[in-house]
């Protein structure tokens, strides 16, 4: 398993003490724009993958670490110039830093992992260990 059950559990608590404060969309969406960038999380047969959507920044800002078993992603988009004399009647998207971390399972290749950013996107693949990938079992006659 790439994510521990405990990651989703947090994450899960966190969102529904977030989300429990809304009292209109328009809260919502403001608040959420400062939550960093949006991340998705997905299994193939051989790997697992992380994606991030980064549009904005450059490559050079956007750093990718492992670390015993927790993988962090890190970047900065830094604030257009003019940016601090505007008065915004709504913004929704953040500037400045930001972390993102993911506690890897067990059978995942840790040598073989590899980043990709193309388009705004962050695809940072995760390959599964060769006993970790599905596998067909024949079956026999007698």
């Amino acid at each position: 398993m790439l994510f521990d059950n405990e990651f989703f559990k947090s994450f899960d608590a966190l969102s529904r003490e977030i989300l429990g404060d809304f009292d209109g969309l328009g809260r919502s969406f403001g608040r959420l724009a400062h939550a960093g960038p949006g991340l998705n999380l997905y299994e193939e047969a051989d790997a697992y993958a992380v994606e991030l959507a980064l549009p904005g920044f450059k490559p050079e800002s956007i750093d990718v670490n492992l670390e015993d078993d927790v993988l962090t992603i890190r970047g900065e988009r830094p604030l257009p110039a003019g940016t601090k004399e505007r008065k915004y009647g709504w913004a929704e998207r953040g500037f400045g830093e930001f972390t993102r971390q993911i506690r890897l399972g067990r059978n995942v290749d840790r040598n073989g992992i590899h980043a990709q950013y193309e388009h705004g996107m962050l695809t940072v693949t995760v390959p599964k260990t060769e006993e970790a990938r599905p596998r067909k079992i024949p079956v026999s006659v007698k």
